[in-house]
């Protein structure tokens, strides 16, 4: 009887494991960074069957710049210290990896950054967390960058706080020296002369696959912003602007709006929480929600 019971308690926490393990979070943010450097971010969900409306989002330490990275056709931004990827379709894989940049700005001490995955689960919103991390700044001059493969950048604008416009970096083109030699006029001697020639780099344009769609499918992105049992009142959500509902799997859902691009629709979402409604973005294909 003993050993049946250690048997069930075994089984019963090898099968709790495993189903937590679906579920991760996880960052290659190092625990030490030199000041006034880059670093690609590589971050990695397993979210398992999840395929609903997602989002990721990154909270960073003062002097910090995030930008942009492989979004896995996701909207991207970077307000107020937080860098947030908007997936109105999570990503199909099971587990998949994204990126961002970031550029480290005059930082010293140590630092946090926290991360969170964000889904929705039958109408109800959900995380997948992971521990804070922790990382130590220390000084560039004495550091050993962290990779060989970031462009070089010159004419950087930072501030006294310490940010940084990425837009405003330019890269610079390593230059050769080739020596040839002339003939004055008046003497026999030979004299060498320097030109500095550009080097080019063939470099290979990451591209984003795309998703293709028939030329005659209608599609359209509407914010869902409540879901009930019964027939709604459509009355009640005036402040919305116009409304309209549906029915699927017995529930009705009320809807508003109708945008040609996801970008729209999830500007729009943001705009409806501040007056009180908290929705997410859903996709109709010829006028039926996308599966």
């Amino acid at each position: 009887m003993a050993k049946r019971l250690f048997l069930f308690f075994f089984l019963s926490a090898f099968i709790n494991f495993n189903g937590l393990a679906q579920n991760t979070l996880d960052a290659n943010i190092p625990e030490t960074l030199p000041a006034n450097s880059f670093f690609t971010i590589e971050i990695t969900i397993n979210k398992g069957n999840i395929n609903s409306f997602s989002k990721y989002q990154l909270e960073v330490p003062d002097n910090i710049t995030i930008s942009e990275g492989n979004s896995l056709d996701g909207h991207f931004s970077f307000v107020n210290k937080r860098a947030k990827i908007v997936w109105v379709e999570c990503p199909k894989a099971s587990e998949f990896t994204f990126t961002m940049r970031m550029y480290v700005g005059f930082v010293t001490g140590e630092a946090t950054f926290e991360h969170k995955f964000y889904y929705v689960d039958a109408n109800v919103k959900k995380d997948i967390s992971d521990a804070p991390i922790h990382v130590k700044f220390t000084d560039a001059k004495s550091t050993v960058p962290l990779t060989d493969n970031e462009p070089k950048k010159e004419n950087i604008s930072i501030a006294k706080s310490g940010t940084v416009n990425l837009n405003e970096a330019k890269e610079t083109t390593p230059v050769k020296t080739v020596t040839t030699e002339t003939k004055p006029s008046n003497s026999s001697n030979t004299v060498p002369v320097k030109f500095a020639e550009p080097v080019v780099e063939n470099k290979i344009q990451e591209t984003t696959p795309t998703k293709t769609i028939e030329a005659t499918d209608n599609k359209e992105y509407k914010v869902q912003i409540a879901s009930m049992a019964s027939k709604p009142d459509l009355t009640k959500y005036a402040k919305a602007g116009k409304v309209s509902a549906y029915e699927e799997n017995g529930m009705y859902k009320v809807v508003t709006g109708s945008y040609k691009t996801k970008e729209e629709a999830v500007k729009r979402m943001e705009e409806l929480k501040g007056i009180g409604y908290n929705g997410f973005v859903v996709l109709f294909m010829n006028g039926v929600k996308a599966k």
